[in-house]
């Protein structure tokens, strides 16, 4: 090689590692963010179906409750039919 080839191909090179750099910093930095974000998103997903669980045995328990309350007021109003 002759030193005329040699002296273009440097500046050509050296923007190529340049280059190559940035888009390695970039994919880095991109994977960074991403992480945690999705591992936020994922805990407040898990939380959110926990509380949905939580409210549903809730109002499965007043369901029932509220039947035992139904049932105690008919045997009332039948009771006082009775002494009517």
């Amino acid at each position: 090689m002759n030193t005329v080839s040699l002296l273009v191909m440097l500046p050509i090179l050296f923007w190529l590692a340049v280059f190559t750099l940035v888009i390695v910093l970039i994919v880095k930095f991109s994977k960074k963010q991403s992480g945690p974000t999705n591992e936020v998103l994922f805990q407040k997903v898990v939380d959110s179906i926990q509380l949905q669980q939580e409210f549903l045995q809730q109002q499965q328990r007043l369901a029932v409750e509220l039947k035992e309350i139904n049932n105690r007021i008919q045997s009332i109003e039948k009771i006082l039919k009775e002494v009517e």
